[in-house]
């Protein structure tokens, strides 16, 4: 039950977990978009990258703690990290992911709720 506005933050890696569980494609359909040479995939089947979705050399998509989830259409640019559980969905804002750690997601709304903070 969430009490506080931060709580949503605490359970994300545990929803994120779970629904992965629940709506990832199967093994061998894991991996529609395009994943350059020289990019790092830690634990490569607890992630998923989506079809149009481009991670680039240079990246590090680290699953062993967790499932990570690229959404269609997006490109993580070289030197990101990105720590499961993790979620990086249609956003403009994944072309500047530097570090992803565990628990975050980034989705229009979660945008929406760091301008609310101010940051």
């Amino acid at each position: 039950m969430v009490s506080y506005p931060w709580d949503l933050v605490n359970f994300n890696g545990g929803e994120i977990v779970s629904d992965f569980g629940l709506l990832a494609p199967d093994r061998g359909q894991r991996k529609r978009g395009m994943i350059y040479d020289g990019a790092h995939l830690i634990n490569p089947e607890n992630i998923v990258v989506g079809e149009g979705s481009r991670v680039k050399p240079g990246v590090v998509l680290d699953a062993e703690t967790g499932p990570i989830w690229i959404g269609n259409n997006v490109t993580v640019f070289p030197n990101a990290v990105i720590e499961g559980p993790a979620f990086v969905g249609i956003d403009p804002s994944s072309r500047s992911v530097r570090r992803y750690t565990k628990t975050q997601a980034s989705v229009p709304c979660a945008r929406l709720a760091a301008r609310w903070r101010g940051l």
